[in-house]
């Protein structure tokens, strides 16, 4: 609960992680999950991002699910057999770096089960895609 800043350096989470509040990671920081199990990240009351990139996420394995508002200026880049699913009736919004014209690649499976995702650069998929009845 509360907030939690990647100010610089590299995050590796070997387990699930679960965040009611906001997680931020800041350009050049990387959050890179490596657990097999889900990891959820919740808005607080506050209305604030769930999840804020502007670095690196890597996801390599197990699932993120982010209940609450979900922005990104920075790669992020989802592995063979993860995925990262998008459960918050709100408008998501994806901006590449400005390094590179991608948003978001991903070779795992994506899914936008409530809200709206705008992808202001280019989105690659080579794996698995859902859109829910709102997407």
């Amino acid at each position: 609960n509360g907030t939690v800043d990647l100010g610089a350096g590299t995050l590796d989470l070997s387990g699930p992680m679960q965040s009611r509040g906001r997680m931020s990671v800041a350009r050049g920081a990387i959050l890179r999950f490596g657990s097999p199990l889900a990891s959820v990240f919740e808005s607080d009351s506050s209305g604030s991002a769930a999840l804020e990139n502007f670095g690196q996420m890597e996801v390599n394995s197990g699932h993120i699910q982010v209940k609450g508002l979900f922005r990104s200026a920075g790669t992020i880049n989802i592995s063979a057999g993860a995925k990262f699913s998008l459960d918050y009736d709100a408008t998501h919004e994806f901006e590449p770096d400005g390094e590179s014209d991608v948003s978001m690649e991903s070779k795992g499976f994506f899914e936008l089960s409530k809200g709206r995702a705008n992808f202001h650069g280019l989105f690659r998929s080579l794996g698995g895609l859902s859109l829910g009845s709102s997407g």
